[in-house]
């Protein structure tokens, strides 16, 4: 009876179903994962020979932009449209922006230091968290509001209407005759407005913490102290997180400009050209920091 019955188990469809489907499970499981390790894997690689060739974009611009012969009037024009596109017309906001954050940070520090404030605290965390990461940060997504976008949609609309095929039939390098000015122009208005945004934050600070009685020194010594605070490795970090992510997103958004072969490609690509600048401007300043203060 024993040995027909496991004679009966043995010729049973059911037999042993559990292990394949233990084993079938196993396969799916590793298939999934070898698919999602080589998706990661083509997704890092992408991303970087795209990182390498816009920072190689962006280092052979700044190299050449140094040299007079690559800045004829119709370049210098463009540089002085970007200054006062981007500079001047945001002056007025970087202004508002820079004394609510400034005002915000001392009252802040004053509920947590709980009475009056020493200079010889209050500098320091100014300078840390305006200068240091605030600053370049809203002066990068400034720009990049002011001219992101644009920039995308501006080459792309040359690209279709043959403007960017005129330039090269004339021997005209588009990149140099376009996107140096842009980029340098987007650079040093970034620069400009850190610059900015920091004064008056510190200025607003000072005003504020005077007003609610938690600053008790004069206004030069406020600045001289805070300026003290200041070190090389500073003014080092704040001159690459305001001018270096203005131009990389400059280029970013030129390039996928480049890349518009219909109308009907304009709105990806200028919604691509602005997820990569603004992970550019965050990725930047990250890097920056963890290399400089880590």
């Amino acid at each position: 009876m024993d040995l027909r019955e496991e004679s009966f188990r043995n010729r049973s469809p059911w037999a042993g179903s559990s292990e394949r489907v233990l084993r079938v499970a196993w396969f799916f499981v590793v298939s999934a994962r070898r698919r999602l390790l080589f998706a990661l894997g083509g997704w890092f690689l992408g991303g970087w020979r795209y990182s390498r060739h816009v920072l190689a974009v962006v280092t052979t611009l700044a190299l050449v932009s140094v040299r007079p012969r690559f800045w004829p009037s119709t370049a210098r024009n463009i540089f002085a449209r970007q200054i006062l596109q981007i500079g001047v017309g945001s002056i007025l906001f970087i202004l508002i922006l820079g004394g609510l954050v400034g005002a915000v940070a001392v009252v802040q520090a004053a509920g947590w230091a709980q009475g009056i404030l020493q200079v010889q605290l209050l500098n320091p965390l100014l300078v840390v968290v305006v200068a240091r990461e605030l600053g370049p940060l809203f002066a990068n997504l400034i720009v990049f509001s002011k001219d992101g976008t644009s920039t995308t949609s501006e080459v792309g609309l040359m690209k279709l209407s043959g403007e960017i095929r005129l330039l090269e039939a004339q021997g005209i390098d588009p990149l140099t005759y376009f996107l140096l000015p842009k980029m340098c122009g987007a650079a040093v208005a970034s620069f400009c407005l850190t610059i900015l945004f920091i004064g008056v934050a510190f200025l607003a600070g000072f005003f504020v913490g005077t007003a609610i009685g938690h600053i008790n020194v004069s206004l030069e010594h406020f600045f001289s102290d805070t300026l003290r605070s200041l070190e090389l490795v500073d003014w080092v970090v704040l001159v690459i997180k305001s001018m270096v992510p203005a131009a990389i997103q400059s280029v970013i958004c030129a390039t996928h400009g480049l890349q518009i072969s219909s109308p009907a490609g304009l709105a990806g690509a200028t919604r691509l050209a602005a997820s990569r600048s603004l992970a550019a401007v965050f990725t930047v300043s990250t890097i920056t920091s963890l290399v400089a203060y880590g």
